[in-house]
């Protein structure tokens, strides 16, 4: 097992990306309004990750080799299950548009299929504060392709102005 901590300082467009170095995905048709509930859109070498607020600094650890622990799970907000082909053995975690080099980390891996849990957090703080962050931990382990997997949700309610209730979903 590898883990790996990113400080992700601009995460413009409200997301952030794990990428396959040598796709080139057009995300703009993968954020429909079943991806935006989810939180995550895939397409072919790409996952796009949507945060709570604009442009926020985000945390990502990146778990490479292990599944999430039901333990783990618990603790989090929102837990997605997704899938993602890095043919070219190195992954890219950036945001949605790097203004240098410096926002985008690689991380080298045996080229395959990989499967994401994405776990979210900070659901109960509309607005973050200065000296807090979003975060976000990944556990990547090699397996089949398989669709989209919502594990745990939270959603928005506009009409009382804050989040549900986490609903497990598995």
């Amino acid at each position: 097992m590898s883990e790996y901590v990113f400080l992700i300082k601009n995460t413009s467009h409200g997301q952030f990306h794990l990428m396959d170095d040598e796709s080139y995905p057009d995300p703009s048709d993968v954020w429909t309004e079943e991806a935006l509930t989810n939180r995550v859109a895939v397409t072919d070498g790409f996952v796009g990750i949507s945060v709570l607020q604009d442009m926020p600094e985000v945390e990502v650890t990146l778990v490479v080799g292990e599944t999430c622990p039901a333990e783990v799970l618990a603790a989090w907000d929102h837990a997605v299950e997704c899938s993602l082909r890095v043919a070219s053995g190195r992954l890219l975690v950036s945001p949605c548009i790097p203004m240098s080099d410096d926002e985008v980390f690689q991380v080298e891996l045996p080229p395959g299929n990989y499967r994401l849990c994405v776990l979210c957090g900070w659901f109960d703080s509309f607005r973050i504060t200065e000296n807090q962050r979003e975060y976000y931990r990944i556990y990547l382990t090699q397996g089949p392709d398989s669709p989209v997997r919502v594990l745990k949700r939270r959603v928005w309610l506009d009409q009382q102005r804050g989040w549900s209730d986490v609903q497990t979903l598995t």
